[in-house]
C-alpha cells in the first residue's frame, strides 16, 4: 500500500474529530439522516471494494465507516429534530438503493447504487450547511476532500480500476461541496451571508 494511500486514509481518520469535537461542545448539529446512511453504506462499499482487491478505496471506506460510527453515537444529543420532507424523500430513495444493493450481486453495480444512494443523503447536509453554516464542521468536510483526492491519487498511480476510483473521487467531489457551501455560507470573501451566533 502507498504511502499516498495511507496518508489520505490517516487525513479521512482525522476528519472525524472536528466534527466529533464540534458536536460534544454544542457547536455542530448533524442532520442524523445524513450520517447513518453514511455509515451503512461506508461499511457496504468497504466490503465491496475489499473484495475487488481495490486497497485504497477499501480503506478509505472503513476509515469512513468507523468515523461515521463516532459522529452518529455522540450525535444524537445534539442533533437536529424531526424529519423534514426532505428527509423522509432521502430516506425512501435510500431504502429503495439498500433494497438494490441486496437484490443485484455485481460489486461493480453495488458500488454505483450505494453511491448514488450516499448523494441523496448528502442533500440534508448540504442543505443545512447552506441554511446554517455554523452548525456544520468545516474542517471535517475539508479533510475529507483531501482524504478522498489522495485516495483517488493513489488509486490513479497504482493503475486501479474504475471501480476502485469511484468512491475516492466521489468523496472528494462531495466533501468538496459542502465545504465550499459552508465557506460561502461563513466568509464575506466567498459573499457571506450569516453572521456567527456566538459573536452577535
Amino acid at each position: 500500500m502507498s504511502i499516498i494511500a495511507t496518508t489520505g486514509a490517516i487525513v479521512m481518520a482525522g476528519a472525524s474529530i472536528p466534527y466529533i469535537t464540534a458536536v460534544r461542545s454544542g457547536d455542530a448539529r448533524p442532520r442524523m439522516v445524513s450520517w447513518a446512511v453514511w455509515t451503512l453504506l461506508a461499511g457496504i462499499m468497504a466490503a465491496s471494494a475489499l473484495s475487488e482487491g481495490q486497497v485504497p478505496s477499501a480503506l478509505l471506506s472503513a476509515v469512513t465507516f468507523v468515523g461515521c460510527c463516532m459522529i452518529v453515537g455522540f450525535g444524537w444529543r445534539t442533533r437536529t429534530r424531526g424529519l423534514t420532507l426532505l428527509d423522509k424523500v432521502c430516506l425512501v430513495g435510500t431504502a429503495l438503493g439498500v433494497v438494490a444493493l441486496i437484490v443485484l450481486k455485481d460489486p461493480f453495480v453495488a458500488t454505483v447504487i450505494a453511491l448514488v444512494v450516499d448523494a441523496i443523503a448528502f442533500v440534508p447536509t448540504l442543505v443545512h450547511a447552506w441554511r446554517q453554516p455554523y452548525e456544520e464542521s468545516l474542517a471535517c468536510f475539508s479533510l475529507s476532500m483531501l482524504g478522498g483526492g489522495l485516495a483517488l491519487l493513489a488509486a490513479a498511480m497504482t493503475e486501479g480500476t474504475l471501480m476502485g476510483m469511484l468512491y475516492p473521487a466521489y468523496a472528494l467531489l462531495f466533501n468538496g461541496a459542502v465545504a465550499l457551501v459552508i465557506m460561502v455560507g461563513r466568509f464575506p470573501l466567498f459573499g457571506g451571508y450569516r453572521s456567527n451566533p456566538e459573536e452577535v
